[in-house]
């Protein structure tokens, strides 16, 4: 039992684990570790991905070497462990001897407590949680400085760039925006310069990663141009536990997702692969609607999906949660879209929510959307 929130246990403890071995040195394994992260299954089920017992000390050396870790720091880890982004922190916790601090549950408050109670260096977070942390009352962020704080390191799905900014603005230039993949580890990370020029950035690839950008006949797109992203680095997995793998082209693994690299080589991820749109024929990425619908003051979150449509194949519905004490209705925000770009990326659809449901990791359940409990009406 590493923790119950009933007392006494039977069996082992963490604790008594360590009281019955102070001082002790466990034996040198006959054969190195493996381990099986679980995929985030925003879309799907997730899938079990193998990794070995992996000696790529230039990988970690490369990420060393974007983010300023220090060995025997003090870092709070608040991202869920059980997932690669916080596991990865754990890892490298361990192998930097740093001091890792975590709590039961994330709350934005007590995240900020446990830096300045600790005078930790280091924050590790899912983008959720550091939009969690600004969404906070001015008065309370006021109250809690965090002075030790050298850098904030986030990972997992896309951030709010209006959260990211504030982030910055206010606790200092300490953010550090990283891409990755279960399947290949870590890809690419933005630094915070890279953040004040281009806060939607994943940055560029590490030293050691070869990340190109591909049309649907595996051909390299020119600088800027929309592609699908592979990738290779000595960080891959072993396949999944069902014994799939993903595929390849040219020694480079197909990620799934969908961006472009900009003329300064700063990748930006565009979505997934499946979840481009095709309305009536026309091609629709809908981080592009969302973007758009994004920087509305009203709009708090919007996440747009296809839904199928018997005339146009699909259309593209949005689901939106209103900024507090805000109202907008669904044809303000059609016009804004229809204002902004072409009719076919007008959403035909416009659901207001309280929240948009999201996995343990905080990334958005699109799978879940249609289901979802719409927001309550106030009379």
């Amino acid at each position: 039992h590493a923790w119950t929130e009933t007392s006494p246990v039977s069996g082992d403890t963490t604790y008594s684990l360590i009281d019955a071995n102070l001082g002790r040195r466990p034996a040198r394994p006959e054969r190195a570790g493996r381990i099986v992260l679980l995929t985030s299954g925003t879309t799907g089920t997730p899938k079990g991905a193998r990794r070995g017992g992996s000696t790529d000390i230039a990988s970690l050396a490369a990420m060393l070497d974007r983010i300023p870790w220090r060995a025997g720091e003090s870092t709070v880890i608040a991202a869920p462990i059980f997932h690669a982004w916080g596991f990865g922190q754990v890892a490298i916790s361990a192998t930097m001897t740093c001091t890792m601090i975590m709590r039961r549950r994330f709350d934005p408050e007590a995240a900020l407590d446990l830096v300045r109670e600790h005078e930790a260096t280091g924050l590790a977070v899912v983008p959720v949680m550091l939009e969690r942390i600004m969404d906070l009352p001015d008065e309370v962020l006021d109250t809690h400085p965090m002075p030790s704080l050298r850098f904030a390191t986030a990972s997992g799905s896309r951030m709010r760039t209006d959260a990211l900014v504030a982030f910055l603005d206010r606790f200092g230039d300490v953010v550090y925006n990283s891409y990755n993949a279960t399947e290949a580890g870590l890809i690419s990370t933005a630094t915070p310069e890279d953040l004040r020029v281009a806060p939607d950035t994943a940055g560029r690839p590490l030293t050691g990663t070869s990340v190109r950008i591909l049309d649907d006949d595996d051909r390299e797109l020119p600088t800027g141009e929309i592609g699908r992203i592979v990738v290779a680095n000595n960080s891959g997995f072993d396949g999944y536990t069902t014994a799939d793998t993903k595929a390849f082209s040219d020694g480079h693994m197909v990620s799934g997702d969908v961006g472009r690299i900009d003329e300064n080589g700063r990748l930006f991820v565009v979505g997934r692969d499946d979840e481009m749109i095709v309305s009536g024929g026309e091609n629709v990425y809908p981080l592009e609607v969302e973007q758009v619908i994004g920087v509305l003051d009203e709009v708090h979150e919007v996440v747009v999906i296809g839904v199928d449509d018997e005339k146009f194949g699909q259309r593209l519905a949005a689901y939106v949660v209103r900024a507090p004490q805000t109202l907008i209705g669904a044809d303000q925000i059609r016009q804004h879209v229809k204002e902004q770009l072409a009719g076919f990326k007008v959403p035909r659809d416009v659901h207001f929510l309280d929240e948009l449901p999201r996995n343990a990791t905080g990334k958005i359940l699109k799978r879940d959307l249609q289901s979802a409990t719409p927001e309550r009406k106030v009379s």
